[in-house]
């Protein structure tokens, strides 16, 4: 519960991304580590009364879910809608990872989602009942910057973003 898990038992908060969301907040910790601090601190927030705290796993499964969601990555049997969109992430996303190899570009574009939640709760100064709103804004956000013309690698992508280059 400390790190943002809802139950006693954190395995029944996986259920929509498994194990996928630990293995990216372990890339976060090990890439970004004062950044995933600053994150994990908002878990120690009373998040649930105050402006300012999330629950900081959850978080980050959602936002495992969103990247998953946003590229259409499910299993086949799930009935994959392809548009437009979905083309142009999964386009991106094989560039990226012939840039960083998979879980490198994966885990980057994770990190990236999780700053740009960072810098929107941050302009917001929102509190959890607002993640919802949060998390539509990034996902706009964050579809608008990879069908952006000339992002070409995660680097591209992070500025765009409006976040520093990694």
């Amino acid at each position: 519960k400390k790190l943002g898990f809802q139950g006693e038992d954190p395995i029944t908060d996986l259920r929509s991304v498994g194990m996928l969301s630990i293995r990216m907040l372990s890339y976060f910790h090990k890439r970004y580590p004062s950044e995933f601090s600053a994150a994990a601190k908002r878990a120690e927030m009373k998040y649930d009364s105050a402006p300012g705290g999330y629950p900081f796993a959850c978080v980050g499964i959602n936002l495992c879910f969103l990247l998953i969601d946003v590229c259409k990555l499910r299993k086949s049997g799930e009935g994959v809608k392809r548009d437009h969109v979905t083309a142009k992430c999964r386009e991106q996303l094989a560039r990226f990872m012939a840039e960083r190899g998979g879980e490198g570009a994966f885990g980057e574009l994770f990190c990236a989602l999780f700053a740009l939640l960072e810098l929107e709760w941050e302009r917001r100064q929102a509190s959890y009942m607002q993640f919802p709103t949060v998390t539509k804004v990034v996902r706009e956000a964050f579809v608008k910057a990879l069908k952006a013309r000339g992002v070409n690698d995660l680097r591209t992508l992070r500025i765009k973003l409006g976040l520093p280059p990694a």
